[in-house]
C-alpha cells in the first residue's frame, strides 16, 4: 500500500473497480432424515458461495469507533500495515511515517476521515456460508400408549431448532451474508438497519382424532 509520506495515509484509486458477483455461483442442500423405532431425527444444511457482499455496516462501526478495526491500535496513530512510501523515485517499506490521526472523531480521524469515506474495498468479503439450517427430533406415542385414551388416535411430539449454526470466511468479520440491506434490488449490501440473524426453537406437539 502506497502511503502519503506526510500523512501516513493510503492513497486512493480514483478509478472504480469491480470486485465481483453479488449472486451465488455455488449453491448446495443437504437434507437427511433416519429413524429408529419411535425417534426421527432430521437435518438441513446448505451451503452458497462464488459471490461477493459489501459490508456496509463495517464503514458505521469504523466511524463510530466500535469496531475491531478502530480498537486495534487504541485509536492512536499507527503506521499502515505492510505500507511503503516514495523516496528519490524509489518505493521503500514505511518504518517511520504514522497516520496522523488515528481517532474516530467525525472530520478529524483517520477512520471517519479514510476507511469510511470513500473507500468500499477493505468492506467487500467472500458472501460464502455453510449453515445448518434446521436439527428436529421428533417421537411418535407408542399406539398402545394412544389408545388407552379412546380418544386420541395418534400422538407426536416434536423438537426443532432452526439457524444453529453458521460458517463464513474470517474476512468476514460482520454478519450474515445471506441478508441484504432491502428488500428491493440493492442486494449483495449489508447494513446497520438490518436484524442481527437468530436462531429459533420449538416444540410441537400434533394430535390426531
Amino acid at each position: 500500500m502506497i502511503v502519503d509520506a506526510t500523512s501516513g495515509r493510503p492513497s486512493i484509486d480514483a478509478n472504480t473497480k469491480i470486485y465481483g458477483n453479488t449472486n451465488p455461483t455455488d449453491i448446495l442442500g443437504i437434507k437427511t432424515s433416519l429413524t429408529w423405532k419411535n425417534l426421527t431425527f432430521g437435518a438441513v444444511l446448505d451451503y452458497r458461495g462464488g459471490n461477493q457482499i459489501i459490508n456496509t455496516i463495517g464503514t458505521q462501526l469504523d466511524f463510530t469507533g466500535i469496531s475491531a478495526h478502530s480498537a486495534e491500535n487504541g485509536r492512536q496513530r499507527f503506521i499502515f500495515p505492510n505500507s511503503v512510501v516514495s523516496q528519490n523515485g524509489k518505493y521503500v517499506d514505511n518504518t517511520s511515517v504514522a497516520v496522523d490521526n488515528g481517532g474516530n472523531i467525525s472530520g478529524a480521524g483517520f477512520w471517519p476521515d479514510v476507511y469510511t469515506s470513500g473507500i468500499g474495498s477493505v468492506y467487500v468479503t467472500s458472501a460464502a456460508f455453510w449453515k445448518l439450517r434446521e436439527l428436529s427430533l421428533t417421537y411418535e406415542v407408542p399406539a398402545s400408549a394412544v389408545a388407552k385414551t379412546k380418544v386420541i388416535r395418534r400422538a407426536v411430539i416434536g423438537f426443532v431448532g432452526r439457524n444453529l449454526i453458521m460458517l463464513r470466511p474470517k474476512s468476514n468479520l460482520w454478519t450474515d451474508p445471506e441478508f441484504s440491506d432491502t428488500n428491493g434490488n440493492d442486494v449483495g449490501r449489508t447494513s446497520e438497519f438490518q436484524l442481527p440473524p437468530t436462531r429459533m426453537y420449538g416444540v410441537n406437539l400434533t394430535l390426531t382424532f
